[in-house]
């Protein structure tokens, strides 16, 4: 059975949906005792996961059933915010009574649906630092991960997928559109900008990636697209942050220390101290006294340059420009020890959403059942984690919905991937468009 789920959900083309890519049926080869099913939408305004698991529980359970099945696992639980109150009750409807699968109402703080923080919340277990949840017999799905592994037992590939349109514009909510539909498309079907001079954060505001390109295509992970002025606070940290060279970490850090009593990590007991990242790329005058920097254990959450640092500083470029700059990284305890403050440290998402200037936003987003089938769209060859995939069409070949046209070459880690529509395609290179 679980050779078969596996060969299934690699067909279908299954990636982790929450954001990462990471080809999920070489995750599911793991084996595990618990697995966790992510319904957090760590990201502030997103409604994408909510909005499944209220539409979708049976296939959520169902999925997540499957996983623990793949992977060995004696114990399922669906781990969610205690605020999200009708995705509670629509999953609790439909808890089996004969299988081990529970739920963990989670608190609503940033970033809870980090996977470090996440396992520790519900089991209490710490993964490694620099290591992944297996290495404690743990595996984590987000819940759209887990419908597509129902859908992929179905013989149904990954071609759709929910996203909640956000900020400036005209009708927020969330819909379920084919990959590679264009972001000017969706911004149609949300009403379309309240604003003539937008900017784009595609995944939400703490780590969504900033663009501009209207005629940039939906993904495998893409759960949000947030709309904003860019004259927006937000927009213009993202476009002009300070990139931390050693003259500015010099001048302008004082050594405060908020970064680090702030860092999800380092409160997880992680050896990761961004504001002595900060001293180091500010004085060490060598890449070697960079060598006991620990900035591969940095999540990338993004909180200590948007919410804890008073001067408009970035840690966590600093933390990027140490990875980049030198050879080896530190080697972290190999067992941490959680901060004893850890509790009352925790950023609220509501005060996070006040700090980024997003409270007008921070509103009820409808779920809208509307089907849409563009009249083209543009599939990137890279959706996931790994090697590229290749094309298997030609131009000028038909193709139907559901159709395999792009694979990762045997024995590289990558994916399947299958057009959500019908049509002939037009290009093949740098990614697959095909019209109706």
């Amino acid at each position: 059975m679980a050779t078969d789920i596996i060969k299934a959900v690699e067909q279908a083309g299954v990636v982790g949906a929450g954001g990462a890519g990471f080809p999920t049926h070489i995750k599911l080869q793991a084996k595990a005792g618990v697995v966790i099913a992510n319904g957090c939408e760590c990201e502030p305004l997103s409604h994408s996961d909510r909005h499944l698991m209220q539409n979708e529980p049976q296939a959520i359970i169902e999925g997540l059933t499957l996983a623990m099945q793949a992977s060995g696992a004696k114990e399922g639980i669906v781990a969610v915010k205690a605020k999200n109150k009708a995705a509670i009750q629509a999953l609790s409807a439909h808890l089996p009574q004969d299988k081990p699968i529970s739920l963990h109402e989670l608190k609503d703080y940033y970033p809870i649906g980090d996977e470090h923080l996440l396992v520790y919340e519900v089991t209490g277990k710490l993964v490694p630092p620099q290591g992944i949840p297996p290495q404690i017999e743990v595996v984590v799905c987000n819940v759209a991960t887990l419908y597509n592994i129902v859908k992929a037992m179905q013989k149904v590939p990954v071609t759709h997928r929910y996203v909640t349109v956000m900020g400036e514009v005209a009708e927020p909510k969330t819909v379920s559109v084919p990959i590679g539909l264009s972001l000017g498309e969706l911004l149609v079907l949300a009403g379309g900008n309240l604003t003539d001079n937008p900017a784009y954060i595609l995944g939400g505001p703490m780590m969504g990636q900033l663009v501009y390109d209207e005629k940039l295509p939906v993904t495998k992970t893409t759960g949000a697209l947030l709309v904003l002025d860019r004259n927006h606070s937000l927009i213009l940290k993202k476009r002009f942050r300070v990139k931390n060279s050693r003259r500015q970490a010099a001048s302008y850090c004082y050594q405060c220390k908020d970064c680090t009593q702030t860092c999800p990590r380092s409160l997880l007991g992680h050896d990761l101290s961004p504001h002595e990242t900060m001293r180091q790329t500010g004085y060490a005058a060598t890449k070697a006294a960079l060598s006991n920097i620990n900035a591969g254990l940095c999540s990338g959450c993004g909180l200590c340059e948007a919410y804890a640092c008073r001067m408009g500083l970035s840690p966590l470029e600093a933390n990027r420009r140490v990875l980049k700059d030198k050879t080896k990284c530190a080697s972290p305890a190999a067992v941490p020890t959680p901060h004893p403050l850890r509790d009352i440290r925790f950023v609220p998402s509501g005060r996070l959403i006040s700090r980024l200037g997003l409270r007008a936003y921070n509103i009820a987003v409808p779920y809208d059942s509307v089907r849409y089938t563009p009249q083209s769209v543009n599939l990137p060859l890279n959706q996931h984690v790994g090697a590229p995939a290749k094309a298997l069409v030609s131009k000028g070949e038909r193709v139907r919905v559901g159709q395999l046209v792009a694979e990762t070459p045997t024995g590289e880690l990558g994916a399947k991937l299958h057009s959500p529509i019908a049509g002939r395609v037009v290009e093949t290179e740098p990614g697959l468009l095909i019209k109706h």
